[in-house]
């Protein structure tokens, strides 16, 4: 559970989490990165007081857990890795 509308804590922890496959259930993100944070399943939080905690986690079975892993390493892989945040950076700083 990521509290990350409110300051910056997605671009560490987060960031672990989705190239590990993590489930995350978190509070919308103020500021998008350069992609859709739609590319991840990302459950998320639009209460102040985050009543769907308890049911998002008891919702995460063995068979959502592996669709949640395969579905966030691959869109890790492709937006993520070290060489695509690289791409991005270069391209953006020589147009």
């Amino acid at each position: 559970v990521f509290a990350t509308g409110f300051h910056w804590g997605w671009r560490n922890i987060m960031t672990l989490a989705l190239m590990w496959g993590l489930p995350i259930h978190a509070d919308r993100l103020l500021l998008e990165p350069w992609f859709a944070m739609s590319e991840f399943d990302i459950s998320w939080n639009d209460d102040l007081d985050w009543p769907h905690v308890a049911s998002e986690i008891a919702a995460v079975g063995d068979d959502r857990l592996a669709r949640i892993k395969a579905h966030n390493q691959a869109a890790f892989d492709r937006l993520l890795a070290p060489e695509k945040v690289a791409d991005y950076f270069v391209g953006a700083a020589t147009v």
